[in-house]
């Protein structure tokens, strides 16, 4: 999980004790939000489109912290060529994965503006 990789980049010494136990915490919590959230969505009967408004923040969430993960790396230049590939491909598949995420709730709108009009 994420605040196990940034007490690792603490224990590295890419990021000062006080820095890694900040973001461990602030991506902990943010992760418990989601859950909370989704669990929230759920017992009081939301429709689709917010379930998927919030798969969707769920997943940005997600990738806005492997994201801060990638730039630690690299202003150390922790990452070796072979390594900052892989992380263009994960950008790319994170890129494709919103997107694909993001079109239930463009169809559900349109089709509920369809149905009203």
């Amino acid at each position: 999980m994420l605040p196990g990789v940034f007490i690792a980049l603490g224990w590295a010494r890419l990021l000062s004790w006080g820095r890694s136990i900040t973001f461990a915490i602030l991506s902990y919590a943010c992760f418990l939000g989601f859950v909370e959230l989704m669990i929230w969505l759920e017992q009081n009967g939301a429709g689709q489109i917010s379930r998927s408004l919030a798969n969707t923040a769920g997943l940005l969430m997600f990738c806005a912290w492997s994201f801060v993960i990638y730039r630690i790396g690299h202003a150390a230049c922790y990452w070796s060529p072979k390594v900052l590939r892989g992380w263009r491909r994960a950008g790319w598949f994170a890129v494709m994965a919103f997107c694909l995420s993001l079109f239930p709730v463009v169809l559900g709108v349109i089709v509920s503006y369809l149905r009203h009009v």
